[in-house]
C-alpha cells in the first residue's frame, strides 16, 4: 500500500502493558542512522525497553533503504508504516513522537516538518540524536562513496547542483554553500524545513566525540528546533 514496488521493513512491540481497553497508547517512531536497519535500534537502544515499562507501542521503519536520507519515497513508506498502526492498533494518533539517530536524526525532523495536516499523521515530539540535517553540506562535505549515495535514484537523483530543490524539501536545515567549512556556515532560515517545527516539543542531543561534523553546527541553531 505503500504506491512503490519496494518492501518496507518494520519492526514494532505491543508491550506487556498493551491492552485494547481504556486509552489508547502513545506511539514512538524511531529511525535508524546510515547504513542500520529497523533491527538495529532495539538493539543498540533501550527504547524498546522504555516503551515496554511505560506502556507504548513501540516500531521501528527502515524507510525503503538503510542508505536513505529521508527523500520522500522512503518518507512515504514510513508514514504507511505508521498508518498501518494506527489502523491496526490501539494507538494515540494525537501522541506520536519520533526519535532517530544521526542520519535518521535528520530524517525525522524533516519528516516531523513535512507532515502538518492535521488530518494525517503528525508528530507530537521529537528526540534528535547527533543529528545531521542538512544534505547539501553532506554532499559538499562527503567522500566520493558519499556523493553516489546521495545522488543515487532513491535518494535524489543527482548532485545540488542539479536538484537543489530535492536536496533542501528533504533537510531540516540548509546552510548557504560556500560558508563553511568551518561548520556550520551560515543558516538560510528561508531554505530551512525546521521553521516548521515551532511548536513541535524537541530534545536535541549529540556525543561530545561525534565524528559527524555536522551534528556539532546544531550548536548555533539550537534554538530554531526549540522555539
Amino acid at each position: 500500500g505503500t504506491g512503490t514496488d519496494k518492501p518496507e521493513h518494520v519492526e514494532y512491540q505491543l508491550g506487556s502493558l498493551y491492552s485494547e481497553d481504556g486509552p489508547p497508547h502513545p506511539l514512538l517512531v524511531a529511525w535508524h542512522g546510515f547504513g542500520s536497519s529497523a533491527g538495529s535500534v532495539a538493539a543498540q537502544s533501550t527504547l524498546d525497553e522504555e516503551c515496554n515499562e511505560r506502556g507504548w507501542v513501540f516500531l521501528s521503519v527502515t524507510g525503503l533503504d538503510d542508505q536513505l536520507y529521508g527523500s520522500p519515497v522512503s518518507q512515504q513508506h514510513a508514514e504507511a508504516a505508521i498508518a498501518w498502526m494506527l489502523a491496526n492498533f490501539h494507538v494515540d494518533p494525537e501522541r506520536v513522537a519520533m526519535v532517530g539517530f544521526s542520519m535518521g536524526a535528520g530524517v525525522v525532523a524533516n519528516f516531523a516538518a513535512r507532515h502538518r495536516d492535521p488530518d494525517g499523521v503528525m508528530i507530537a515530539a521529537l528526540g534528535l540524536v547527533s543529528a545531521v540535517s542538512d544534505w547539501t553540506a553532506a554532499y559538499a562535505l562527503g567522500t566520493g562513496a558519499t556523493k553516489a549515495i546521495l545522488a543515487g535514484e532513491y535518494n535524489f537523483g543527482g548532485s545540488p547542483d542539479e536538484f537543489p530543490f530535492r536536496y533542501q524539501r528533504s533537510s531540516g536545515l540548509h546552510f548557504v554553500p560556500g560558508t563553511y567549512p568551518p561548520l556550520p556556515g551560515d543558516l538560510d532560515a528561508r531554505l530551512s524545513m525546521s521553521d516548521n517545527l515551532e511548536h513541535v516539543p524537541v530534545f536535541l542531543t549529540w556525543d561530545q566525540g561525534d565524528t559527524v561534523p555536522a551534528s556539532k553546527a546544531q550548536n548555533p541553531v539550537r534554538a530554531r528546533f526549540l522555539a
